[in-house]
């Protein structure tokens, strides 16, 4: 019997699916609509919070100037708040994870005996990347830049592990699991990839680009609204699609393998390649390309075409896996179980 994409497999009991049987499964809506609190509720603390750290900034950087400092009063307004907006969402998505059990690596399986399986993917989703640069290096001239290839390495590798093991916890552990006990595995499997991608699309170029310590709540005021309502204005197809459609594929293998490291892997894979990348070749101005896109990856149709390969890849690999499976033992059990 061929099982449907809201049914998976998990390899034990009390892995990061099941976190239906705790208080975010008694109580679904309740916690999905903590989360947008928590999230709207950052952004209206930065307006009040990021013209202090602004003046704090230029303050101490014009009594004890030191080369962060110098690199920081450099930043417009709109980066800063941007970073300071990470303060209150990093906390409040701590509390999260903490009151619906997930703040735990046990529970989030991430383990080092999934390390095979982070490595796997780490080479595919770099491997993917590199096909992609190739492609580049033959169709554009180029040159190296003057960079220390040691250090580019060790802050490529750590960055990369950094922010995909953040965004996995997040977007793929965190904030689908409060939807599919609200909504099902499907919508949440969308829903959250749509954010993924809408998160990406910030504050416009033009909103927030002044300096200097003194900032009214007026100008912080604008540049919240436009941190909500930016990608109105930043929108592109090509790069939210391949967003939409990376996120969709990570939410995938946390379904297939219950757990997030194997979506880790892939993400890893891929902002360390792109970064190492975007640190030693140097294009020419006009090199872009309509088929391969810039050096940013995300804006190349043919990177999106082989994301989306992969990603129905990947579902009949699930669908595979569930097929005349039962519900005895340690069998598949459903992603959203049916309220009596």
């Amino acid at each position: 019997m061929q099982m449907p994409l809201s049914v998976i497999c998990p390899p034990v009991k009390g892995n990061i699916l099941t976190i239906s049987n705790g208080p975010a499964r008694q109580h679904p809506w309740r916690y999905l609509f903590l989360f947008v609190v928590i999230y709207l509720g950052s952004i209206g603390i930065t307006i009040f919070l990021a013209p202090m750290v602004q003046k704090l900034l230029w303050t101490y950087h014009s009594n004890n100037p030191t080369p962060l400092t110098n690199y920081l009063v450099g930043k417009p307004f709109g980066k800063i708040f941007d970073r300071t907006c990470w303060i209150p969402l990093s906390l409040g998505i701590l509390y999260l994870l903490k009151t619906t059990g997930l703040l735990s690596f046990k529970r989030l399986g991430i383990s080092w005996r999934h390390c095979g399986q982070w490595l796997r993917f780490f080479t595919l989703g770099a491997a993917l990347s590199v096909l992609i640069c190739m492609a580049q290096l033959v169709a554009a001239p180029w040159t190296f830049k003057d960079e220390s290839v040691v250090g580019v390495l060790a802050k490529a590798f750590g960055c990369a592990v950094l922010v995909s093991t953040l965004e996995e916890i997040v977007f793929r552990a965190l904030i689908p699991c409060l939807i599919r006990n609200a909504m099902g595995a499907v919508l949440a499997l969308v829903l959250s990839s749509a954010f993924f991608a809408y998160v990406h699309f910030k504050i416009p170029p033009d909103v927030g680009n002044f300096y200097g310590a003194s900032i009214d709540l007026g100008q912080s005021a604008d540049v919240g609204w436009a941190y909500l309502t930016g990608i109105g204005t930043t929108f592109s197809c090509i790069p939210y699609f391949f967003l939409f459609t990376l996120g969709a594929l990570l939410v995938l293998l946390v379904y297939r393998f219950s757990n997030p490291m194997a979506g880790m892997g892939f993400h890893c894979g891929l902002v360390f390649t792109l970064l190492l990348y975007r640190k030693v070749i140097c294009f020419a101005a006009d090199s872009s390309s309509n088929l391969l896109g810039t050096n940013h990856l995300i804006d190349s149709p043919l990177a999106l075409i082989l994301l989306c390969a992969l990603f129905f890849y990947q579902c009949s690999c699930l669908v595979a896996q569930t097929q005349g499976a039962d519900f005895s033992g340690t069998s598949p059990v459903p992603l959203r179980t049916p309220r009596t």
